[in-house]
Order: structure tokens, then C-alpha cells, then sequence
């Protein structure tokens, strides 16, 4: 089961931005989760602030649209597995739910077993 803390691309509540670092941890093979990462990653660039993806980055930009501007290479820490989001510190709710629909996605055709929690 794939279970993603409500935190997780939320307004962390200190009034310094939403959590844009999650860990992801879990009894899956690292290798594994870090693929189901780096396709969330590339398809999270592709969200804008009103929860709408667009075909691809360059489409979102040509829009106008408020995306992610970068996504950090998934990297094995202590914790588990990291990655960093960079949505200039502000994650509306839209954006939040789609991000997260997408991290869900991308894990649940990889793992079994996984959970996502924001990093503050």
C-alpha cells in the first residue's frame, strides 16, 4: 500500500512555504522507488498552480502557467529516499493534489509497499 502523509506539498503551517522535500520509505528495493521518483519528478514539472498538466514543460511555459521551475535527482539518505521540489516555496492546494495524485501513481506501478512524508 502506497500511503502519502496529508502534509506532503502543504503550506507547513511556520509561514516559510510548503514542504517541498519528501522521503519516501518503505520495504521496496531503493533502485526501484528512485525510477518511480524521477517519472514523478519529470511529469511534477508539468503541473501548474490550478492543479492542470500539460503535455510537457515547454507547453506549461508557453502557457504561462505557475509550475515547479526544478525537481532533484532522487538520492538514499539516512531517512530514505529524498527528493527535492522547488515550487518557489508556494504549493497551492490544486497544485498539492495533483502532485501528490502524481507521486502515487508513479509508485504504485513500481512498489507495493511505500510511504511518502514531507521533510521539515
Amino acid at each position: 500500500m502506497i500511503v502519502i502523509d496529508e502534509d506532503v506539498y502543504r503550506d507547513n503551517g511556520m509561514h516559510e512555504g510548503s514542504n517541498e522535500i519528501i522521503v519516501v520509505t518503505g520495504h521496496s528495493e531503493p533502485a526501484r522507488v528512485i525510477e518511480a521518483l524521477e517519472k514523478a519528478g519529470d511529469r511534477m514539472l508539468t503541473i501548474d498552480d490550478e492543479g492542470h498538466v500539460h503535455a510537457d514543460a515547454n507547453q506549461a511555459a508557453l502557457a504561462g502557467a505557475y509550475t515547479p521551475n526544478y525537481v532533484s535527482t532522487p538520492t538514499v539518505t539516512d531517512r530514505g529516499i529524498e527528493m527535492y521540489l522547488d515550487a518557489k516555496g508556494s504549493i497551492g492546494p490544486e497544485m498539492a493534489d495533483a502532485l501528490r495524485r502524481v507521486l502515487r501513481e508513479e509508485l504504485e506501478r513500481v512498489v507495493a509497499d511505500a510511504r511518502v512524508s514531507a521533510v521539515v
